[in-house]
């Protein structure tokens, strides 16, 4: 891929699974790729789940354990030419397959230096990130440029999402996603800012 130096990396997630997370990130990154031509990498950073790798039927060859934990500059190119691409689109995947071995983790210290080379060779980067492991979701949190959190307009959501909101992103560039919004619930999309007090 061409080199670049600033690609951005755009992160979503959610306070709970089966808020449509992953399908909202797979469809802004289809578009984002088809509209702009450029290269886009989606990271899947569910590790229980094998999400990307299932709902776009792609093959692959390393975990993102596996690139997370071994990607150096000297290797980059290397590893970046097994990267899964989507159809004949410019949207490449770096999934978890059904590679995963029990017990391997991607280990914090590398995240820094991993997607410091990955945004000199894609200019969008979207990371679909695992809520069961907070100190990599803090970490790339902590690297994202914009945060998507995808939920719904069920008063149980809001309050986990106020604490989250609170505890993990403060001074972040946030994007709340309302997905399966349903009138019932809430009457009014005022009511959810000013529940969060945003």
């Amino acid at each position: 891929s061409t080199k670049i130096s600033d690609g951005k990396i755009y992160t979503a997630v959610s306070v709970e699974r089966g808020m449509g997370k992953t399908t909202f990130l797979i469809n802004l990154a289809k578009e984002i790729a088809d509209a702009s031509g450029e290269e886009v990498l989606l990271i899947d950073f569910n590790n229980d789940i094998n999400d990307l790798s299932f709902l776009l039927n792609v093959d692959v060859t390393y975990n993102t354990i596996h690139y997370m934990n071994n990607m150096t500059e000297e290797n980059a190119d290397q590893l970046l030419s097994k990267v899964s691409r989507y159809k004949n689109s410019s949207l490449f995947v770096m999934a978890n397959g059904f590679l995963r071995k029990g017990g391997e983790k991607i280990s914090v210290r590398n995240i820094d230096e991993a997607l410091n080379i990955l945004k000199k060779h894609y200019k969008y980067i979207f990371l679909d990130l695992d809520p069961n492991d907070e100190a990599v979701e803090k970490e790339l949190i902590r690297l994202s440029d914009y945060v998507f959190i995808v939920m719904n307009s069920m008063i149980s959501s809001l309050e986990k999402l106020k604490a989250f909101i609170e505890i993990m992103y403060e001074g972040k560039n946030i994007k709340l996603i309302l997905n399966k919004y349903e009138q019932k619930n809430v009457e009014k999309l005022e009511e959810i800012q000013a529940f969060l007090g945003r």
